[in-house]
């Protein structure tokens, strides 16, 4: 079961004040941020859907690359998530699919008239998680002028960087 409508609006991660998500690179572990602006769902929703070992999950459709602006690797848009990001998208998804599982055994309990032998007890499912914690603003804006808009590098960060849409390379 996919997350849709009100369900993909409850799996927003956090946002910093701006409007900018965390990210982090799976090559150096950096951190920047990009602005959420509804780019993070099909990430999210293919992370969701994995997550529920969907038998269908292998149709996806592919994501796109991203690059990290400081070391210039390149990944598809889920492998930028950071390490909390992912364990609240897979802990929704076993929620998600905890309830599924206890509501569809609760139709058989239902029925038990048909079925008076019954061979299990539906348990209700562990809650999901509540919302990630706030971002706080604690990186400095950079603009794109390759791709327009911005992005939030690390306030030391004073080398050139790359946009991690098309991998330009800007500030030197």
């Amino acid at each position: 079961m996919a997350p849709s409508g009100p369900d993909i609006e409850r799996l927003r991660l956090a946002e910093d004040p701006a409007g900018f998500v965390r990210r982090a690179c799976p090559a150096c572990s950096r951190q920047f941020k990009m602005p959420a602006r509804g780019a993070d769902e099909p990430v999210l929703h293919a992370v969701f859907v994995l997550a529920l070992a969907h038998a269908n999950a292998q149709e996806l459709p592919a994501l796109p690359n991203r690059f990290c602006p400081y070391c210039g690797h390149a990944a598809s848009a889920e492998r930028f998530l950071t390490a909390a990001q992912r364990e609240y998208v897979q802990a929704r998804a076993r929620a998600t699919a905890g309830e599924v599982r206890y509501v569809q055994l609760k139709e058989v309990e239902r029925h038990l008239d048909e079925n008076p032998y019954l061979t299990f007890i539906p348990v209700p499912p562990e809650p999901a998680p509540g919302d990630l914690p706030p971002e706080p603003d604690d990186m400095e804006a950079a603009p794109l002028l390759c791709c327009g808009g911005e992005l939030k590098l690390q306030a030391s960060w004073r080398q050139p960087f790359f946009c991690p849409h098309c991998r330009a390379r800007h500030g030197g």
